[in-house]
């Protein structure tokens, strides 16, 4: 038997999947925390063929709320979906089964937390890599004072720990209160979160810890290890519901919005070097063609983004075995 808590402060949602190996690493991450008193721990199973749910049994102790939810393997967004269900915390915190917290990240949330209520506090990330370098990055967008400004920077130039989940305590209330969800498979799946939730929220009510307040593993991602054709259909997928989503808040402008297209077509192009053997020079002429427009470019798009489309552009051969080189020194 588990302590029940009357109402979580924190609840954190685990989607897991054959993840004996890692899970160990992170329960250990989360027994190390401060407050565990006032945090439900969530595991969802999704459909595991290996001893997943007997680690989470035996490492887990009374010290904390914690539970299992078990579902027919649906994938990540759907185990989310299910954690929300059943969560009773007051915020929520997203973490994958393969990463860790680092210490004293629970304390820092719920000290936020009782002294203002914010609907969202982030802070920054560690990214861990296989060679043991370690860099930290820190959110843009969510630094921003304003709606418009923090989507279009969002749009355009985010890194990775804006649109990420796992830097990140979100208010449970304002999920609720908008309907947010997860959807569009496993690609794009934290982005699209995460734009739904900052296009719902009063940027006065963001918050931020000047402290790591995540590690990610850059080993991790079954879904990201192999080739997925079906990614163009969710880049696409994604894009209408962004779309969609501005025009209902009025904060469409299409140089921005052309701009975002060039970075998540710029990931499918990425995706299809690395891991598509049948990618061809050819094949990434007329998918430029296609997918990428340069109007805007020079104004909308950090530097990297920019120096990225024109040599993939012009010297797509080039940038493939550019691309590939900076993949196998990290």
């Amino acid at each position: 038997m588990t302590r029940k808590l009357l109402r979580p402060i924190i609840s954190v949602i685990i989607p897991m999947y054959n993840s004996e190996k890692t899970l160990p690493r992170l329960i250990r991450s989360i027994y190390r925390q401060r407050n565990l008193k006032s945090v439900e721990v969530i595991f969802v199973d999704d459909g595991s063929a290996d001893n997943s749910v007997t680690v989470v049994k035996k490492l887990c102790t009374e010290k904390t709320d914690w539970r299992i939810l078990s579902q027919e393997n649906s994938k990540q967004a759907a185990a989310r979906n299910n954690g929300l269900r059943h969560c009773k915390g007051m915020y929520v915190l997203f973490i994958d089964s393969d990463d860790e917290i680092p210490d004293g990240t629970f304390e820092a949330y719920i000290e936020l937390i009782e002294h203002s209520r914010p609907d969202l506090i982030y802070g920054s990330w560690i990214k861990d890599y296989p060679k043991g370098e370690r860099i930290i990055e820190s959110p843009v967008a969510l630094k921003q004072i304003s709606t418009p400004s923090i989507i279009n920077t969002f749009l355009t130039r985010n890194n990775e720990s804006d649109v990420q989940l796992g830097n990140k305590c979100f208010s449970k209330e304002l999920i609720i209160k908008n309907d947010l969800y997860f959807s569009n498979g496993n690609f794009f799946e934290d982005s699209l979160f995460t734009f739904r939730f900052l296009i719902s929220v009063d940027p006065n009510r963001i918050t931020s810890i000047d402290k790591p307040t995540y590690i990610i593993h850059k080993t991790n991602g079954s879904t990201t290890r192999a080739f997925h054709p079906e990614i163009q259909f969710y880049a696409d997928s994604y894009i209408c519901k962004v779309k969609k989503e501005l025009n209902l808040k009025s904060l469409y402008s299409g140089p921005v919005f052309d701009n975002f297209k060039n970075r998540v077509y710029l990931r499918v192009a990425h995706h299809n070097i690395q891991f598509n053997h049948s990618w061809t020079t050819r094949w990434q002429r007329e998918y430029n063609r296609k997918y990428f427009s340069y109007d805007g470019m020079l104004k909308y798009l950090p530097k990297n983004y920019i120096v990225a489309l024109v040599i993939l552009t012009l010297f797509p051969s080039l940038y493939r075995m550019l691309y590939i080189k900076k993949l196998g020194n990290l």
